[in-house]
Protein backbone atom coordinates (compact mmCIF):
# COMPACT_ATOMS: atom_id res chain seq x y z
CA UNK A 1 0.00 0.00 0.00
CA UNK A 2 2.72 2.25 0.80
CA UNK A 3 4.55 1.62 -2.46
CA UNK A 4 1.31 1.90 -4.37
CA UNK A 5 0.50 5.22 -2.93
CA UNK A 6 3.96 6.49 -3.60
CA UNK A 7 3.87 5.27 -7.18
CA UNK A 8 0.43 6.80 -7.80
CA UNK A 9 1.41 10.13 -6.42
CA UNK A 10 4.56 10.18 -8.52
CA UNK A 11 2.65 9.27 -11.68
CA UNK A 12 0.08 11.94 -11.02
CA UNK A 13 2.81 14.45 -10.46
CA UNK A 14 4.52 13.36 -13.66
CA UNK A 15 1.38 13.70 -15.85
CA UNK A 16 -0.12 16.85 -14.32
CA UNK A 17 1.54 19.50 -16.59
CA UNK A 18 0.57 17.74 -19.81
CA UNK A 19 -2.98 17.27 -18.69
CA UNK A 20 -3.25 20.92 -17.78
CA UNK A 21 -2.01 22.07 -21.18
CA UNK A 22 -4.44 19.78 -23.00
CA UNK A 23 -7.31 20.98 -20.88
CA UNK A 24 -6.35 24.59 -21.52
CA UNK A 25 -6.17 23.94 -25.26
CA UNK A 26 -9.58 22.32 -25.25
CA UNK A 27 -11.02 25.21 -23.27
CA UNK A 28 -9.48 27.77 -25.65
CA UNK A 29 -10.81 25.99 -28.71
CA UNK A 30 -14.21 25.73 -27.10
CA UNK A 31 -14.22 29.43 -26.25
CA UNK A 32 -13.24 30.46 -29.78
CA UNK A 33 -15.89 28.19 -31.24
CA UNK A 34 -18.52 29.64 -28.92
CA UNK A 35 -17.49 33.18 -29.87
CA UNK A 36 -17.71 32.34 -33.57
CA UNK A 37 -21.08 30.67 -33.06
CA UNK A 38 -22.40 33.66 -31.11
CA UNK A 39 -21.09 36.09 -33.73
CA UNK A 40 -22.65 33.99 -36.51
CA UNK A 41 -25.96 33.95 -34.66
CA UNK A 42 -25.84 37.73 -34.25
CA UNK A 43 -25.16 38.22 -37.95
CA UNK A 44 -27.97 35.86 -38.92
CA UNK A 45 -30.33 37.53 -36.45
CA UNK A 46 -29.41 41.01 -37.69
CA UNK A 47 -29.84 39.98 -41.31
CA UNK A 48 -33.14 38.34 -40.46
CA UNK A 49 -34.40 41.40 -38.55
CA UNK A 50 -33.19 43.62 -41.37
CA UNK A 51 -35.00 41.59 -43.99
CA UNK A 52 -38.15 41.38 -41.89
CA UNK A 53 -38.09 45.13 -41.18
CA UNK A 54 -37.50 45.97 -44.83
CA UNK A 55 -40.23 43.64 -46.04
CA UNK A 56 -42.61 44.88 -43.35
CA UNK A 57 -42.02 48.53 -44.19
CA UNK A 58 -42.29 47.89 -47.91
CA UNK A 59 -45.56 46.08 -47.31
CA UNK A 60 -46.87 49.08 -45.41
CA UNK A 61 -45.96 51.48 -48.19
CA UNK A 62 -47.29 49.17 -50.90
CA UNK A 63 -50.53 48.93 -48.95
CA UNK A 64 -50.68 52.72 -48.72
CA UNK A 65 -50.01 53.06 -52.43
CA UNK A 66 -52.64 50.44 -53.19
CA UNK A 67 -55.14 52.25 -50.99
CA UNK A 68 -54.44 55.50 -52.79
CA UNK A 69 -54.56 53.70 -56.13
CA UNK A 70 -58.06 52.46 -55.38
CA UNK A 71 -59.12 56.03 -54.65
CA UNK A 72 -57.53 57.33 -57.84
CA UNK A 73 -58.73 54.68 -60.26
CA UNK A 74 -60.54 57.32 -62.30
CA UNK A 75 -57.47 59.52 -62.55
CA UNK A 76 -55.07 56.62 -63.17
CA UNK A 77 -56.13 56.37 -66.81
CA UNK A 78 -54.69 59.80 -67.58
CA UNK A 79 -51.83 59.94 -65.06
CA UNK A 80 -48.96 57.46 -64.49
CA UNK A 81 -49.03 55.41 -61.29
CA UNK A 82 -47.17 57.11 -58.48
CA UNK A 83 -44.30 55.03 -57.09
CA UNK A 84 -43.49 55.50 -53.45
CA UNK A 85 -39.72 55.76 -53.34
CA UNK A 86 -39.08 57.70 -50.16
CA UNK A 87 -38.06 54.50 -48.34
CA UNK A 88 -34.75 54.53 -50.18
CA UNK A 89 -34.31 58.17 -49.23
CA UNK A 90 -35.03 57.62 -45.53
CA UNK A 91 -33.30 54.23 -45.06
CA UNK A 92 -29.91 54.04 -46.78
CA UNK A 93 -27.56 51.10 -46.88
CA UNK A 94 -24.34 52.08 -45.16
CA UNK A 95 -22.24 48.92 -45.54
CA UNK A 96 -22.79 45.24 -46.39
CA UNK A 97 -21.24 44.12 -43.09
CA UNK A 98 -22.84 46.78 -40.91
CA UNK A 99 -26.03 46.50 -38.96
CA UNK A 100 -28.65 48.91 -40.32
CA UNK A 101 -31.03 50.85 -38.14
CA UNK A 102 -34.43 52.26 -39.02
CA UNK A 103 -35.96 55.38 -37.52
CA UNK A 104 -39.66 54.65 -37.35
CA UNK A 105 -40.89 58.25 -36.87
CA UNK A 106 -39.16 59.28 -40.08
CA UNK A 107 -40.58 56.31 -41.95
CA UNK A 108 -44.10 56.96 -40.73
CA UNK A 109 -43.77 60.65 -41.59
CA UNK A 110 -42.53 59.61 -45.01
CA UNK A 111 -45.53 57.34 -45.38
CA UNK A 112 -47.88 60.13 -44.35
CA UNK A 113 -46.11 62.48 -46.74
CA UNK A 114 -46.73 60.15 -49.67
CA UNK A 115 -50.32 59.61 -48.67
CA UNK A 116 -50.88 63.37 -48.54
CA UNK A 117 -49.32 63.82 -51.96
CA UNK A 118 -51.45 61.09 -53.50
CA UNK A 119 -54.62 62.32 -51.78
CA UNK A 120 -53.85 65.80 -53.02
CA UNK A 121 -53.76 64.48 -56.56
CA UNK A 122 -57.06 62.74 -56.00
CA UNK A 123 -58.73 65.98 -54.92
CA UNK A 124 -57.11 67.91 -57.74
CA UNK A 125 -57.91 65.32 -60.41
CA UNK A 126 -59.00 67.06 -63.56
CA UNK A 127 -57.62 70.42 -62.32
CA UNK A 128 -54.29 72.05 -63.24
CA UNK A 129 -51.44 71.25 -60.86
CA UNK A 130 -50.71 73.99 -58.34
CA UNK A 131 -47.14 75.20 -58.82
CA UNK A 132 -45.42 76.96 -55.90
CA UNK A 133 -44.88 80.67 -56.34
CA UNK A 134 -41.12 80.37 -55.94
CA UNK A 135 -40.98 78.03 -58.94
CA UNK A 136 -42.91 80.50 -61.06
CA UNK A 137 -40.51 83.28 -60.15
CA UNK A 138 -37.41 81.28 -60.97
CA UNK A 139 -35.85 82.27 -64.24
CA UNK A 140 -33.53 80.19 -66.29
CA UNK A 141 -29.92 81.11 -65.81
CA UNK A 142 -28.62 82.73 -68.97
CA UNK A 143 -25.01 83.76 -69.45
CA UNK A 144 -24.13 87.39 -70.08
CA UNK A 145 -22.68 86.46 -73.46
CA UNK A 146 -26.03 85.06 -74.55
CA UNK A 147 -27.85 88.19 -73.33
CA UNK A 148 -25.39 90.44 -75.12
CA UNK A 149 -25.70 88.46 -78.35
CA UNK A 150 -29.48 88.59 -78.13
CA UNK A 151 -29.37 92.36 -77.49
CA UNK A 152 -27.16 93.00 -80.50
CA UNK A 153 -29.37 90.82 -82.67
CA UNK A 154 -32.50 92.73 -81.66
CA UNK A 155 -30.86 96.12 -82.22
CA UNK A 156 -29.72 95.03 -85.68
CA UNK A 157 -33.19 93.76 -86.56
CA UNK A 158 -34.77 97.01 -85.28
CA UNK A 159 -32.46 99.09 -87.46
CA UNK A 160 -33.25 96.99 -90.54
CA UNK A 161 -37.00 96.60 -89.94
CA UNK A 162 -39.24 98.13 -92.60
CA UNK A 163 -42.86 97.36 -91.78
CA UNK A 164 -44.66 98.90 -88.81
CA UNK A 165 -45.56 95.50 -87.37
CA UNK A 166 -41.95 94.32 -87.59
CA UNK A 167 -40.62 97.45 -85.86
CA UNK A 168 -43.20 97.24 -83.11
CA UNK A 169 -42.59 93.54 -82.46
CA UNK A 170 -38.81 93.88 -82.23
CA UNK A 171 -38.90 96.98 -80.02
CA UNK A 172 -41.25 95.23 -77.62
CA UNK A 173 -38.95 92.18 -77.64
CA UNK A 174 -36.07 94.45 -76.65
CA UNK A 175 -38.10 95.94 -73.79
CA UNK A 176 -39.05 92.46 -72.59
CA UNK A 177 -35.40 91.40 -72.70
CA UNK A 178 -34.37 94.36 -70.52
CA UNK A 179 -37.18 93.58 -68.07
CA UNK A 180 -36.12 89.94 -67.82
CA UNK A 181 -32.36 90.59 -67.75
CA UNK A 182 -31.43 94.03 -66.34
CA UNK A 183 -27.88 93.63 -67.67
CA UNK A 184 -29.36 94.01 -71.16
CA UNK A 185 -29.78 97.72 -70.37
CA UNK A 186 -25.99 98.15 -70.30
CA UNK A 187 -25.54 96.17 -73.51
CA UNK A 188 -28.27 98.17 -75.26
CA UNK A 189 -26.53 101.45 -74.43
CA UNK A 190 -23.12 100.00 -75.23
CA UNK A 191 -24.16 98.83 -78.71
CA UNK A 192 -25.97 101.99 -79.76
CA UNK A 193 -29.52 101.27 -78.69
CA UNK A 194 -30.23 104.91 -77.83
CA UNK A 195 -28.78 105.98 -81.18
CA UNK A 196 -30.96 103.53 -83.08
CA UNK A 197 -34.19 104.44 -81.30
CA UNK A 198 -33.60 108.20 -81.48
CA UNK A 199 -33.09 107.98 -85.25
CA UNK A 200 -36.24 105.93 -85.59
CA UNK A 201 -38.22 108.31 -83.36
CA UNK A 202 -37.21 111.30 -85.51
CA UNK A 203 -38.86 109.80 -88.61
CA UNK A 204 -41.57 107.56 -87.16
CA UNK A 205 -45.20 108.50 -87.76
CA UNK A 206 -46.99 105.50 -86.29
CA UNK A 207 -48.33 106.37 -82.82
CA UNK A 208 -48.12 102.84 -81.38
CA UNK A 209 -44.52 102.50 -82.46
CA UNK A 210 -43.73 105.87 -80.91
CA UNK A 211 -45.16 104.69 -77.58
CA UNK A 212 -42.95 101.60 -77.62
CA UNK A 213 -39.88 103.67 -78.55
CA UNK A 214 -40.43 106.03 -75.61
CA UNK A 215 -40.78 103.13 -73.20
CA UNK A 216 -37.64 101.40 -74.50
CA UNK A 217 -35.64 104.64 -74.29
CA UNK A 218 -36.82 105.17 -70.71
CA UNK A 219 -35.75 101.64 -69.79
CA UNK A 220 -32.26 102.44 -71.13
CA UNK A 221 -32.11 105.50 -68.88
CA UNK A 222 -32.54 108.11 -71.60
CA UNK A 223 -34.20 111.37 -70.52
CA UNK A 224 -35.44 114.09 -72.88
CA UNK A 225 -34.27 117.70 -72.39
CA UNK A 226 -36.20 119.86 -69.94
CA UNK A 227 -38.97 122.14 -71.27
CA UNK A 228 -38.19 124.92 -68.77
CA UNK A 229 -35.14 126.90 -67.79
CA UNK A 230 -34.16 124.30 -65.18
CA UNK A 231 -35.48 121.47 -63.03
CA UNK A 232 -38.88 122.11 -61.46
CA UNK A 233 -39.62 119.88 -58.47
CA UNK A 234 -42.80 119.30 -56.46
CA UNK A 235 -42.50 117.57 -53.08
CA UNK A 236 -45.42 116.61 -50.82
CA UNK A 237 -45.19 115.46 -47.20
CA UNK A 238 -47.20 112.70 -45.59
CA UNK A 239 -50.11 113.49 -43.33
CA UNK A 240 -53.15 111.35 -44.08
CA UNK A 241 -56.36 113.20 -44.82
CA UNK A 242 -54.65 116.50 -44.05
CA UNK A 243 -53.52 116.25 -47.66
CA UNK A 244 -56.63 118.28 -48.55
CA UNK A 245 -54.58 121.33 -47.54
CA UNK A 246 -52.00 120.55 -50.23
CA UNK A 247 -54.76 120.32 -52.83
CA UNK A 248 -56.08 123.70 -51.77
CA UNK A 249 -52.63 125.33 -52.03
CA UNK A 250 -51.95 123.77 -55.43
CA UNK A 251 -55.27 125.12 -56.63
CA UNK A 252 -53.97 128.63 -56.03
CA UNK A 253 -50.84 127.89 -58.09
CA UNK A 254 -52.95 126.59 -60.96
CA UNK A 255 -55.00 129.79 -60.88
CA UNK A 256 -51.88 131.95 -61.09
CA UNK A 257 -50.04 129.98 -63.79
CA UNK A 258 -52.98 128.80 -65.88
CA UNK A 259 -51.37 125.35 -66.05
CA UNK A 260 -52.13 122.00 -64.50
CA UNK A 261 -49.80 120.41 -61.96
CA UNK A 262 -48.43 117.92 -64.50
CA UNK A 263 -47.46 120.85 -66.74
CA UNK A 264 -45.85 122.98 -64.03
CA UNK A 265 -43.36 120.39 -62.72
CA UNK A 266 -40.79 118.04 -64.23
CA UNK A 267 -40.39 115.86 -61.14
CA UNK A 268 -43.06 115.00 -58.54
CA UNK A 269 -42.22 113.20 -55.31
CA UNK A 270 -44.45 112.21 -52.40
CA UNK A 271 -44.62 110.22 -49.19
CA UNK A 272 -47.71 108.46 -47.86
CA UNK A 273 -50.65 110.70 -48.78
CA UNK A 274 -48.23 112.67 -50.96
CA UNK A 275 -47.51 109.50 -52.92
CA UNK A 276 -51.22 109.08 -53.65
CA UNK A 277 -51.45 112.63 -54.93
CA UNK A 278 -48.25 112.19 -56.97
CA UNK A 279 -49.85 109.27 -58.81
CA UNK A 280 -53.01 111.28 -59.46
CA UNK A 281 -51.23 114.46 -60.64
CA UNK A 282 -48.48 112.77 -62.64
CA UNK A 283 -49.41 109.62 -64.58
CA UNK A 284 -53.17 110.24 -64.39
CA UNK A 285 -52.97 114.02 -64.96
CA UNK A 286 -56.09 114.58 -62.88
CA UNK A 287 -57.23 118.14 -62.29
CA UNK A 288 -57.41 119.32 -58.71
CA UNK A 289 -61.18 119.28 -58.48
CA UNK A 290 -61.32 115.62 -59.46
CA UNK A 291 -58.44 114.85 -57.11
CA UNK A 292 -60.21 116.51 -54.19
CA UNK A 293 -63.43 114.56 -54.74
CA UNK A 294 -61.60 111.30 -55.31
CA UNK A 295 -59.36 111.86 -52.31
CA UNK A 296 -62.31 112.42 -49.98
CA UNK A 297 -64.21 109.44 -51.38
CA UNK A 298 -61.29 107.06 -50.87
CA UNK A 299 -60.70 108.40 -47.36
CA UNK A 300 -64.33 107.99 -46.32
CA UNK A 301 -64.48 104.43 -47.64
CA UNK A 302 -61.30 103.39 -45.86
CA UNK A 303 -61.27 105.27 -42.55
CA UNK A 304 -64.92 104.80 -41.56
CA UNK A 305 -64.61 101.83 -39.19
CA UNK A 306 -66.03 101.19 -35.73
CA UNK A 307 -63.45 101.11 -32.91
CA UNK A 308 -64.54 97.65 -31.78
CA UNK A 309 -64.15 96.10 -35.21
CA UNK A 310 -60.92 97.99 -35.83
CA UNK A 311 -59.41 96.86 -32.53
CA UNK A 312 -60.26 93.24 -33.29
CA UNK A 313 -58.75 93.62 -36.73
CA UNK A 314 -55.60 95.09 -35.19
CA UNK A 315 -55.16 92.17 -32.80
CA UNK A 316 -55.78 89.64 -35.54
CA UNK A 317 -53.85 91.09 -38.51
CA UNK A 318 -51.87 94.04 -37.02
CA UNK A 319 -53.86 96.53 -39.10
CA UNK A 320 -56.65 98.71 -37.75
CA UNK A 321 -58.20 99.29 -41.18
CA UNK A 322 -59.11 96.83 -43.91
CA UNK A 323 -55.89 96.43 -45.90
CA UNK A 324 -57.45 94.21 -48.56
CA UNK A 325 -60.19 96.75 -49.26
CA UNK A 326 -57.56 99.50 -49.40
CA UNK A 327 -55.61 97.57 -52.03
CA UNK A 328 -58.71 97.01 -54.14
CA UNK A 329 -59.48 100.74 -54.09
CA UNK A 330 -55.94 101.57 -55.16
CA UNK A 331 -56.10 99.10 -58.02
CA UNK A 332 -59.39 100.63 -59.13
CA UNK A 333 -58.51 104.33 -58.87
CA UNK A 334 -54.71 104.31 -59.36
CA UNK A 335 -54.35 101.45 -61.82
CA UNK A 336 -52.29 98.31 -62.32
CA UNK A 337 -50.05 99.33 -65.23
CA UNK A 338 -46.27 99.06 -64.69
CA UNK A 339 -44.63 102.28 -63.55
CA UNK A 340 -42.21 102.36 -66.49
CA UNK A 341 -45.09 102.29 -68.99
CA UNK A 342 -46.08 105.81 -67.92
CA UNK A 343 -43.00 106.93 -69.89
CA UNK A 344 -45.00 106.28 -73.07
CA UNK A 345 -46.68 109.65 -72.45
CA UNK A 346 -44.15 112.39 -73.33
CA UNK A 347 -45.95 114.95 -71.12
CA UNK A 348 -45.97 112.73 -68.01
CA UNK A 349 -43.56 114.10 -65.38
CA UNK A 350 -41.06 111.89 -63.60
CA UNK A 351 -42.55 110.55 -60.39
CA UNK A 352 -41.15 109.00 -57.22
CA UNK A 353 -42.90 107.56 -54.16
CA UNK A 354 -40.89 106.87 -51.01
CA UNK A 355 -41.46 103.94 -48.65
CA UNK A 356 -39.46 102.48 -45.76
CA UNK A 357 -37.91 98.99 -45.95
CA UNK A 358 -37.93 97.46 -42.47
CA UNK A 359 -36.68 93.88 -42.88
CA UNK A 360 -33.08 94.57 -43.85
CA UNK A 361 -30.01 94.98 -41.65
CA UNK A 362 -30.59 98.73 -41.75
CA UNK A 363 -33.90 100.56 -42.13
CA UNK A 364 -33.70 102.44 -45.42
CA UNK A 365 -35.85 104.42 -47.86
CA UNK A 366 -37.05 102.77 -51.05
CA UNK A 367 -37.96 104.68 -54.23
CA UNK A 368 -40.80 103.60 -56.52
CA UNK A 369 -39.77 105.23 -59.83
CA UNK A 370 -41.47 105.65 -63.19
CA UNK A 371 -38.04 106.12 -64.79
CA UNK A 372 -34.61 104.49 -64.92
CA UNK A 373 -31.43 106.31 -64.02
CA UNK A 374 -28.99 106.84 -66.92
CA UNK A 375 -26.42 104.13 -67.52
CA UNK A 376 -23.35 104.57 -65.34
CA UNK A 377 -25.11 106.77 -62.78
CA UNK A 378 -24.95 105.11 -59.34
CA UNK A 379 -28.20 105.03 -57.36
CA UNK A 380 -27.88 106.30 -53.80
CA UNK A 381 -31.33 104.97 -52.87
CA UNK A 382 -32.63 101.49 -53.56
CA UNK A 383 -35.62 101.48 -55.89
CA UNK A 384 -37.20 100.11 -59.03
CA UNK A 385 -39.53 100.95 -61.90
CA UNK A 386 -40.73 97.35 -62.28
CA UNK A 387 -43.67 97.69 -59.89
CA UNK A 388 -47.29 98.35 -60.76
CA UNK A 389 -48.58 101.87 -60.27
CA UNK A 390 -50.91 101.08 -57.36
CA UNK A 391 -48.09 99.44 -55.42
CA UNK A 392 -46.27 102.77 -55.00
CA UNK A 393 -48.92 104.44 -52.77
CA UNK A 394 -49.74 101.11 -51.14
CA UNK A 395 -46.19 100.71 -49.85
CA UNK A 396 -45.61 104.40 -49.15
CA UNK A 397 -48.82 104.72 -47.10
CA UNK A 398 -48.51 101.48 -45.08
CA UNK A 399 -48.75 103.27 -41.73
CA UNK A 400 -47.74 100.92 -38.89
CA UNK A 401 -50.72 99.45 -37.01
CA UNK A 402 -53.17 101.15 -39.37
CA UNK A 403 -52.41 99.18 -42.53
CA UNK A 404 -50.59 95.92 -42.99
CA UNK A 405 -47.02 95.86 -44.20
CA UNK A 406 -46.53 95.50 -47.94
CA UNK A 407 -44.17 92.92 -49.42
CA UNK A 408 -42.45 93.17 -52.81
CA UNK A 409 -40.18 90.22 -53.40
CA UNK A 410 -37.90 89.92 -50.38
CA UNK A 411 -38.52 93.47 -49.13
CA UNK A 412 -41.07 94.49 -46.52
CA UNK A 413 -42.38 98.06 -46.79
CA UNK A 414 -43.95 100.42 -44.29
CA UNK A 415 -45.01 104.05 -44.45
CA UNK A 416 -42.30 106.24 -45.94
CA UNK A 417 -43.01 108.83 -43.26
CA UNK A 418 -41.52 106.51 -40.65
CA UNK A 419 -38.10 107.46 -42.00
CA UNK A 420 -38.55 110.33 -44.47
CA UNK A 421 -41.74 112.33 -44.00
CA UNK A 422 -40.35 115.30 -45.97
CA UNK A 423 -38.97 113.84 -49.24
CA UNK A 424 -37.68 117.12 -50.70
CA UNK A 425 -34.01 116.20 -50.29
CA UNK A 426 -34.57 112.82 -51.96
CA UNK A 427 -36.47 114.50 -54.81
CA UNK A 428 -33.60 116.93 -55.44
CA UNK A 429 -31.07 114.10 -55.48
CA UNK A 430 -33.08 111.94 -57.88
CA UNK A 431 -33.75 114.87 -60.23
CA UNK A 432 -30.06 115.79 -60.34
CA UNK A 433 -29.26 112.19 -61.30
CA UNK A 434 -31.65 112.47 -64.26
CA UNK A 435 -30.47 115.90 -65.44
CA UNK A 436 -26.91 116.19 -64.07
CA UNK A 437 -25.98 119.30 -66.01
CA UNK A 438 -29.10 121.31 -65.21
CA UNK A 439 -29.68 123.90 -62.50
CA UNK A 440 -32.62 123.90 -60.11
CA UNK A 441 -35.25 126.29 -61.43
CA UNK A 442 -37.86 125.89 -58.71
CA UNK A 443 -38.33 123.53 -55.76
CA UNK A 444 -41.78 123.68 -54.14
CA UNK A 445 -42.35 121.73 -50.93
CA UNK A 446 -45.78 121.32 -49.33
CA UNK A 447 -46.45 120.28 -45.76
CA UNK A 448 -49.75 119.09 -44.31
CA UNK A 449 -50.13 121.54 -41.43
CA UNK A 450 -48.39 122.27 -38.14
CA UNK A 451 -49.15 123.89 -34.82
CA UNK A 452 -47.89 127.40 -34.12
CA UNK A 453 -44.91 127.22 -31.73
CA UNK A 454 -46.65 129.53 -29.23
CA UNK A 455 -49.82 127.41 -29.18
CA UNK A 456 -47.73 124.26 -28.81
CA UNK A 457 -45.83 125.73 -25.86
CA UNK A 458 -49.09 126.66 -24.12
CA UNK A 459 -50.48 123.13 -24.61
CA UNK A 460 -47.30 121.53 -23.30
CA UNK A 461 -47.30 123.78 -20.24
CA UNK A 462 -50.91 122.89 -19.51
CA UNK A 463 -50.23 119.18 -19.95
CA UNK A 464 -47.17 119.07 -17.71
CA UNK A 465 -49.20 120.08 -14.69
CA UNK A 466 -52.27 117.91 -14.99
CA UNK A 467 -51.75 115.60 -17.93
CA UNK A 468 -53.94 112.56 -18.41
CA UNK A 469 -52.61 109.42 -16.78
CA UNK A 470 -54.18 107.23 -19.45
CA UNK A 471 -54.27 107.41 -23.23
CA UNK A 472 -55.72 104.96 -25.71
CA UNK A 473 -53.51 102.77 -27.89
CA UNK A 474 -54.72 104.74 -30.91
CA UNK A 475 -53.54 108.03 -29.40
CA UNK A 476 -50.16 106.52 -28.60
CA UNK A 477 -49.63 105.11 -32.08
CA UNK A 478 -50.78 108.35 -33.67
CA UNK A 479 -48.37 110.45 -31.63
CA UNK A 480 -45.46 108.12 -32.34
CA UNK A 481 -46.27 108.04 -36.05
CA UNK A 482 -46.69 111.80 -36.37
CA UNK A 483 -43.49 112.57 -34.47
CA UNK A 484 -41.34 109.91 -36.13
CA UNK A 485 -39.80 112.40 -38.56
CA UNK A 486 -39.31 116.12 -38.15
CA UNK A 487 -40.31 117.61 -41.51
CA UNK A 488 -39.14 121.07 -40.52
CA UNK A 489 -35.57 119.86 -39.91
CA UNK A 490 -35.23 119.03 -43.62
CA UNK A 491 -36.80 122.38 -44.48
CA UNK A 492 -34.35 124.30 -42.30
CA UNK A 493 -31.40 122.58 -43.94
CA UNK A 494 -32.61 123.24 -47.50
CA UNK A 495 -33.56 126.81 -46.62
CA UNK A 496 -29.95 127.44 -45.64
CA UNK A 497 -28.45 125.72 -48.70
CA UNK A 498 -30.69 126.81 -51.59
CA UNK A 499 -31.37 130.35 -52.87
CA UNK A 500 -34.56 132.06 -51.74
CA UNK A 501 -35.73 132.46 -55.34
CA UNK A 502 -35.42 128.70 -55.96
CA UNK A 503 -36.66 126.93 -52.83
CA UNK A 504 -40.18 127.55 -51.48
CA UNK A 505 -41.81 125.80 -48.54
CA UNK A 506 -45.54 125.99 -47.72
CA UNK A 507 -46.69 124.43 -44.46
CA UNK A 508 -49.76 126.18 -42.97
CA UNK A 509 -50.21 126.85 -39.28
CA UNK A 510 -53.42 125.31 -37.97
CA UNK A 511 -55.35 125.83 -34.76
CA UNK A 512 -55.33 122.11 -34.07
CA UNK A 513 -53.41 119.39 -35.88
CA UNK A 514 -56.16 116.90 -36.61
CA UNK A 515 -55.66 113.17 -36.90
CA UNK A 516 -54.19 111.77 -40.09
CA UNK A 517 -57.37 109.72 -40.49
CA UNK A 518 -59.93 112.48 -39.90
CA UNK A 519 -62.92 112.05 -42.23
CA UNK A 520 -65.60 114.26 -40.69
CA UNK A 521 -66.75 116.70 -43.41
CA UNK A 522 -66.76 119.71 -41.09
CA UNK A 523 -63.14 119.04 -40.06
CA UNK A 524 -61.98 118.65 -43.66
CA UNK A 525 -63.74 121.88 -44.62
CA UNK A 526 -62.03 123.63 -41.73
CA UNK A 527 -58.64 122.43 -43.01
CA UNK A 528 -59.45 123.74 -46.48
CA UNK A 529 -60.44 127.15 -45.06
CA UNK A 530 -57.21 127.40 -43.09
CA UNK A 531 -55.22 126.53 -46.23
CA UNK A 532 -57.04 129.25 -48.20
CA UNK A 533 -56.32 131.81 -45.46
CA UNK A 534 -52.67 130.76 -45.47
CA UNK A 535 -52.50 131.27 -49.24
CA UNK A 536 -53.94 134.78 -48.91
CA UNK A 537 -51.43 135.70 -46.22
CA UNK A 538 -48.61 134.47 -48.50
CA UNK A 539 -50.00 135.86 -51.77
CA UNK A 540 -46.73 137.53 -52.72
CA UNK A 541 -44.82 134.31 -52.23
CA UNK A 542 -47.28 132.42 -54.42
CA UNK A 543 -46.87 135.00 -57.19
CA UNK A 544 -43.10 134.58 -56.99
CA UNK A 545 -43.44 130.80 -57.31
CA UNK A 546 -45.78 131.14 -60.29
CA UNK A 547 -43.35 133.47 -62.07
CA UNK A 548 -40.43 131.12 -61.44
CA UNK A 549 -42.30 128.05 -62.64
CA UNK A 550 -43.32 129.62 -65.95
CA UNK A 551 -39.86 130.77 -67.07
CA UNK A 552 -39.32 129.27 -70.55
CA UNK A 553 -36.14 127.65 -71.78
CA UNK A 554 -33.76 130.12 -73.41
CA UNK A 555 -32.66 129.90 -77.03
CA UNK A 556 -29.12 129.22 -75.88
CA UNK A 557 -30.30 126.25 -73.84
CA UNK A 558 -32.33 124.92 -76.76
CA UNK A 559 -29.26 125.16 -78.98
CA UNK A 560 -27.20 123.30 -76.42
CA UNK A 561 -29.86 120.60 -76.23
CA UNK A 562 -29.76 120.18 -80.03
CA UNK A 563 -25.96 119.94 -80.03
CA UNK A 564 -26.03 117.40 -77.22
CA UNK A 565 -28.56 115.23 -79.06
CA UNK A 566 -26.52 115.35 -82.29
CA UNK A 567 -23.41 114.41 -80.36
CA UNK A 568 -25.25 111.45 -78.90
CA UNK A 569 -26.32 110.31 -82.36
CA UNK A 570 -22.84 110.63 -83.81
CA UNK A 571 -20.81 109.14 -80.98
CA UNK A 572 -23.02 106.18 -80.11
CA UNK A 573 -21.85 102.84 -81.46
CA UNK A 574 -23.86 101.11 -84.10
CA UNK A 575 -25.25 97.66 -83.25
Amino acid sequence: MRCYNTTSEGAAAATSPATTREAAGRMSALSQLQVLQQFSKQLVRAAYEQAVSREWLRSLQQAAAALASDRTNSAAETQPTHKVTRLDEVVKKQDDNSVQTYILPRIFSSLAYNLEKVEGRVEAAGQPEIVPEWKLKRTKEVSKLVVEARTRSLLTSIASAESVASKLKRIEDLSDLIKQHPVAKSYSVKHGGINTLLRMRAHERNEQTMLSIREALAMMGYVDPLPGRGIRILSMDGGGTRGVMVIQLLRRLEELTGKRVCEMFDFICGVSTGAIMACLYGPHKRNLEDCSLLYKEISSRIFSRSPIWGTGKLLWSHSYYDTEHWEELLKTYIGTIPLIKTARDPSCPKMAAVSTVVNQAEVMPYIFRNYELPEGVPALYTGSSRHQLWEAPRASAAAPSYFGEFRTGDLLHQDGGVLVNNPTAIAIHEAKMLWPGEQLQCVVSFGTGRCHPLDLAIKNAATNGNGDSYSSWKQKFTKILESATDTEAVHNMLHDLLPNNVYFRFNPYVKEVSSMFEIRPEKLEELEREASLYARRNEEKFHQVAATLTQPRTYLQKGQDWMKQQTTLLTSRKP
